[in-house]
């Protein structure tokens, strides 16, 4: 997929905290706008990853085959991920701010 540029604010709109799992103890994944790309930070991954953008809420995680569609509730703002990876789905909630 073509690698597109997205500006900061769209980028901003999805940094924050998102769920790992919907269990009450779970873990959290950052991400974060860096150098005017976007990354996730992964609890058991200090090592932060760079996500490419190939649509307005659609991002490619670089040298894997994961892949982010992140979406909007009815007021237009981001509410969760859908992580894939392989054959592994992750749906991961967005922490209110």
């Amino acid at each position: 997929s073509k690698v597109i540029a997205l500006p900061p604010d769209v980028l901003d709109q999805y940094a924050g905290q998102y769920l790992l799992n919907d269990k009450p103890d779970a873990r959290k994944a950052t991400i974060s706008r860096q150098d005017g790309h976007l990354v996730i930070t992964f609890p058991f991954r200090p090592q932060p990853l760079v996500l490419e953008p190939i649509s307005e809420n659609e991002f490619d995680m670089p040298f894997t085959d994961g892949h982010f569609t992140f979406r909007k509730d009815a007021e237009g703002r981001v509410s969760g991920v859908l992580f894939r990876i392989g054959d592994s789905e992750r749906d991961m909630k967005k922490v209110a701010q």
